[in-house]
């Protein structure tokens, strides 16, 4: 996982293509709490941290590897 090491701030068309879903969706994960929250960059910019996100693929990675595994 040597290419996420480096923390930056990831803008929603970038994140869209990192995780695959839709800016709906996106957004309906955070306000369920489960995606990480954005922060505010400006007054009508957000971004994410990519350690938050790049966590939060490997979660989904290892919660689906769990349940193959107990299968």
């Amino acid at each position: 996982m040597s290419e996420y090491q480096t923390p930056r701030i990831i803008r929603m068309r970038e994140l869209q293509t990192i995780v695959g879903l839709s800016r709906p969706r996106l957004y309906q994960l955070q306000a369920e709490g489960r995606f990480p929250r954005s922060i505010k960059l400006g007054d009508r910019a957000v971004g994410w941290h990519s350690h938050d996100v790049y966590q939060w693929i490997e979660d989904r990675r290892s919660a689906s590897s769990e349940f193959v595994q107990a299968a």
